[in-house]
């Protein structure tokens, strides 16, 4: 109370100061930011700079970092925006790179697909070699990798972005969808480098020892549970 009683005290007398008194030193330019960001309630959240994002949205920000990260595949810095309006986004969920700022996501949703696709978009355009790209786009009969005009579905870019987030979904992948998978695990390695974490537990249960059936009377044999 004292010290709200002091500002008060000092604001009043310097409004009715005398007019003789020192001009006021101008007010420095602030440096251009990219754009005012919708906050609504937390201002600043990690090193990375990520502002406007609520609780929920930080932790499906940070459950997304961490698969990068546990995946041996290290995010660029980057200052990540969470808007309330997809117009930020330019009418989609999200946005890597706007004005051409390479260090810079945006999103207008908090889908966990789509926090991984943009920033798979950020991992990529730092860290994948251009021969990977030529070898994904053959490979894939893709024949342009970014061209605006052209639907999503034939960039080759945003093939290696949905690869890339479908390849580090937290959901595992069992043996009996494996082959209907398997030309997107293949692809999943040649963009990374190595397999998705999602068939990580296969090994696991390749070295656990096999479990057999009991002989019932009558059987000829024991069988293996598969």
């Amino acid at each position: 109370m004292k010290a709200l009683t002091t500002l008060i005290i000092s604001s009043i007398l310097l409004t009715t100061a005398p007019t003789s008194a020192a001009p006021a030193q101008p007010v420095p330019e602030t440096q251009d930011t990219p754009e005012t960001v919708e906050n609504d309630t937390v201002d600043t959240l990690d090193a990375y700079g990520t502002y406007g994002a609520d609780a929920t949205q930080a932790a499906d920000l940070a459950t997304a970092m961490d698969a990068f990260a546990s995946a041996g595949m290290p995010l660029p810095e980057l200052r990540i925006y969470f808007h309330s309006s997809d117009d930020a986004c330019r009418g989609n969920h999200g946005l890597y790179g706007k004005g051409g700022d390479k260090h810079r996501v945006d999103f207008c949703t908090s889908v966990a697909s789509v926090i991984r696709h943009e920033l798979a978009h950020a991992w990529e355009h730092h860290n994948m070699a251009e021969s990977t790209r030529e070898t994904f786009m053959e490979q894939a009969d893709l024949a342009n990798w970014n061209d605006h005009d052209a639907p999503h579905p034939s960039r080759a870019i945003e093939q290696v972005a949905y690869l890339i987030s479908w390849g580090l979904d937290s959901q595992p992948l069992q043996r009996i969808t494996a082959n209907q998978n398997s030309e997107d695990l293949d692809r999943f390695e040649l963009l990374t480098g190595s397999q998705s974490p999602r068939i990580a537990h296969w090994d696991d249960e390749a070295a656990a020892p096999r479990r057999t059936r009991p002989v019932v009377e009558g059987s000829s044999t024991a069988v293996d549970f598969q």
